[in-house]
């Protein structure tokens, strides 16, 4: 074998960085499909892209990088369209749990008063009958 044929195999500056966006770009769309974590696909978008900036900058010039580019991008994009409502959503929740944790304290407040008020009928009662047995 000559030198000449271990020439071309030499590593492509950026291409670790292209894959790694990639690979990145095609968890993003992978996440989409698993409603919970939306936020693990804006994160992993946003790395993505910047994966894909960093070998660019590297100089490297292939296809990894452009799709790793790509799925990052329309993954975050997708991403944020479901994770901004879902934030809101919670918001929402969390508002009406509030809500309703104020009722139910209130309600407790009322019927601990409407247990003190039966305590206190019932004080009355038997004073009365202790004074009905002296006249």
């Amino acid at each position: 074998m000559s030198d000449a044929q271990f020439d071309n195999a030499a590593p492509k500056p950026g291409k670790g960085k292209a894959i790694a966006s990639l690979v990145l770009g095609i968890v993003t769309l992978a996440l989409l499909c698993w409603l919970p974590p939306f936020f693990l696909g804006v994160i992993s978008g946003i790395l993505g892209i910047i994966f894909a900036v960093l070998a660019t900058k590297a100089g490297y010039r292939g296809g990894a990088k452009t799709g790793g580019l790509v799925t990052s991008i329309v993954g975050l994009i997708i991403a944020l369209m479901l994770f901004i409502p879902t934030l809101f959503v919670a918001g929402a929740v969390a508002k009406v749990g509030s809500d309703v944790a104020e009722e139910l304290i209130e309600t407790s407040k009322e019927v601990q008063d409407l247990k003190n008020a039966v305590d206190d009928a019932k004080d009355a009662a038997n004073t009365l009958k202790s004074l009905k047995g002296l006249f």
